[in-house]
Order: structure tokens, then sequence, then C-alpha cells
């Protein structure tokens, strides 16, 4: 398919192959947050707010899912805004954390 688009076949070594599979990308560490609102004006969002391996797939449906509820957020709450994103959408982040 590559080289029907004009794009050279990249060609790796048994080694090279070997190595890159072999290699660990990810510690697998995780960090559990206690808020997702962070000061008077920012909430932790997608990524930084989410446990998730970047394996699982899930880090972009989490993050599409947090700019629904955030803006829904900010839409319906006003000035509690923080409050209201970090009430509906922490117990799904601590969730995917267990």
């Amino acid at each position: 398919a590559s080289a029907a688009a004009g794009v050279p076949e990249l060609e790796l070594t048994e080694s090279e192959l070997a190595s890159f599979f072999m290699s660990k990308k990810v510690t697998g560490a995780l960090v559990d947050v206690p808020t997702l609102a962070v000061g008077d004006w920012m909430v932790l969002a997608g990524d930084a707010a989410h446990a998730v391996s970047p394996f699982a797939g899930e880090g972009a449906n989490a993050s599409l899912e947090d700019a629904v509820i955030l803006a829904d957020a900010i839409r319906l709450a006003g000035r509690d805004w923080l409050e209201e994103f970090n009430r509906v959408r922490c117990a799904d982040v601590h969730a995917l954390f267990r």
C-alpha cells in the first residue's frame, strides 16, 4: 500500500525489529488525582486526568467525553463550572484508575 502511494518500503533487520518490540516504552506507573479542579480556573482533562495505559485505546475517548462534560458544566453551572465538572467527571476518572 505504501509503495503504491509513492512511499518507499521501510526495511528493518530482524535485530532492529526485535529491539523495537522488546524495549519497554511505558513504565506502567499511574497517578491517581484527588480532584480535577486545579486552582480557581483550571481543570485536568484528557491524558492529564485519566490513568489509562496508552495501549488501552481509552485516552482519546476519555478526552472527547471530558470536552463535552466541560462544555456542559460551563454552560449550565455558570461560575460553579469547576465544581460541576469535578462532580460529574471525578467518579469516572477514579473508576478508570482502579
